[in-house]
Formats: C-alpha cells, structure tokens, sequence
C-alpha cells in the first residue's frame, strides 16, 4: 500500500525542521566567544640577592574559543607569568606572559593586561632582639619572675625597605599556662615601631624556645605580735601591763617557714631606767624568707611603783 499524498507532506516537513534545528546548533557550537576570569601570577627569574616587592598574586586574564571549549576549560591550572630577560632595582615595567595553558591550543588564552609595573630592591638580612610579651595572669599559687628566649636573637630576611621597618621580634606569651618547669616553643612576629606587623619578610628561625621564671607564691596569714623586753625600770618601779598596736600583723613567706610560726616577736623594747608610761615604735623581727605588714607597730608599756 502506498503512501497516502499527506504522508509524504508530513515526513518531507519533519526532515526538514530536522535539519533546520541541526543547522541552528552548529553556529551555537563553533560561534567563538571569550571570558575573563583571574589567573595565579606567577615571577620567576629573579637573579639572586633582589627581590619583588608587593606583586599581586592574580592576574586577570581571557579566553576566546567555542562555548564547548570555554566550557572545559579548567581555569585554575591557567596561569599568568612574569620572566623578563634582565631585572632592574627600582620601579619598572615588564612584560606578562600566558603561563600554564592547560587548553592544549583549543582556546585562545592570553593576559588582559600586557605589562605590569613592578618594585625590585635588594634582599638584605639583619639580626633583630627577641622581645618576650606576657598576657593573661599566671596561676593564683605561682609569681612569674620573667622569662629568657633562646635564641635571644633572630635572623630577618627581606627586601631592604621592608626589613628597616623591623625594629623588634615579638613573641606571645600566656601567662595563665605557666609552671614550674615549663617550657614553650612559641612563633614570633615582626613589627615596626609603633608596634605593627611587618608583612613579607622571614624570620629565621620562626619559632624561639621560652623559658618562664616561676616560683610558689607565698602563703599568707595572720599572727599575734609578742614584744621583746631588754633592760629593767627605775629601781622601786615595775610593768603593770602593756598593748600592741596592731597586735596582729600579716606575715607571708614560704608554705614550710610560715606553717611554723604562731606568733612573731618585735625587736627588743627598752626599758632601762624607766618610771612613767612609755610608747615606743619598734619593728617587727625579721625572719628569714618571712615579711610582714605592716613591717612595725607601736608598743606602749604602762610603768607603776612596785610595793
């Protein structure tokens, strides 16, 4: 059975319209057309003893080709380059390159950008002292007493104006993790004179080894005042009586010497040939690894006839 006249119109159309959207596509595909996205910036060659100051670390760049390309295109293995034949020291202008081209020639991939105007100076070193900054509080039963950095000094490497800007290597100190013994390995920082950080410079070594000074704090606690007698009253004359004023003080020293001691007597009070009431200031004995608050206190003796 043949086909029908409308058959025959309906598939001649359908071809057709087949074809037209094919053909439609094709430009679609292979019509070229560009991007721009930012790419690593890459400088190399730089002669030993210079260095670049303050190149970006991107660089724009673009990319013409079909869409299809465009589309698989993994932009970041692109790379930008610097690499001129002679660096100069100054502020100078150089050529940058299409680095990585990971298009394998499909694309057309170049910088947005053709030159880029870059400082080189000399890469110089210079020793810096270590500064020890403490923060925080130590613990409530140690005294901090300081602390040494070994190395006490470390080795700054750079270009020669950033590394005139360093004037101290600052290290951090937490006080509150201080202890007998301890010991911490601690990274620095550079800074200028006011206190802020130096960027793009190294410091060599990185890290320094601190050691604290720590010592038990002293216990404290309070004790009644004895006084100390020399010397005798006026014949025909005795002590009646006496008072301490404070009669307690406040002693502080090592745990093993203060749990020892109930009472703490004065320096001795003299009453050679006395007849009246007398008051005299005198300071509270002094013990070994012991001080006291306050450090005297006023004794007053009353004197009467003896009978």
């Amino acid at each position: 059975m043949g086909l029908s006249r409308e058959n025959i119109l309906l598939a001649v159309a359908s071809l057709l319209i087949a074809v037209g959207t094919r053909l439609a596509l094709v430009p679609v595909l292979t019509t070229p057309k560009g991007v721009q996205f930012p790419a690593t910036l890459e400088i190399s060659g730089v002669p030993e003893g210079l260095t670049v100051v303050g190149a970006p670390g991107m660089w724009e760049m673009q990319a013409k080709g079909t869409a299809q390309y465009l589309d698989q295109l993994d932009r970041s293995l692109v790379t930008a380059q610097v690499n001129p034949p002679r660096w100069r020291i100054g502020v100078h202008d150089y050529t940058v390159q299409l680095g990585r081209d990971p298009s394998r020639g499909r694309l057309t991939l170049e910088p947005k950008y053709k030159m880029i105007r870059l400082n080189v100076e000399k890469l110089v070193s210079t020793e810096r002292k270590v500064m020890i900054e403490p923060s925080g509080r130590t613990p409530g039963n140690y005294l901090y007493d300081g602390s040494t950095s070994t190395p006490s000094t470390v080795t700054v490497t750079g270009a020669e104006s950033l590394v005139a800007m360093v004037t101290v290597v600052r290290v951090s100190l937490d006080l509150s993790q201080v202890h007998p013994g301890a010991t911490f390995l601690l990274p620095l920082e550079p800074l200028d004179e006011k206190g802020r950080p130096v960027r793009n410079v190294q410091l060599s070594p990185q890290e320094v080894s601190i050691n604290p000074t720590v010592a038990a704090a002293p216990v404290k606690k309070s004790v009644l005042v004895t006084p100390v007698w020399i010397g005798q009253p006026e014949f025909g004359y005795r002590v009646t009586g006496y008072s301490v004023k404070p009669s307690q003080v406040v002693i502080q020293g090592e745990s093993d010497v203060i749990s020892r001691l109930a009472t703490i007597d004065t320096e001795p009070v003299d009453l050679s040939r006395v007849k009246r009431d007398v008051t005299r200031t005198v300071k509270v004995k002094r013990t070994p690894g012991v001080s006291s608050l306050p450090a005297e206190v006023e004794v007053t003796v009353q004197i009467s006839v003896a009978r």
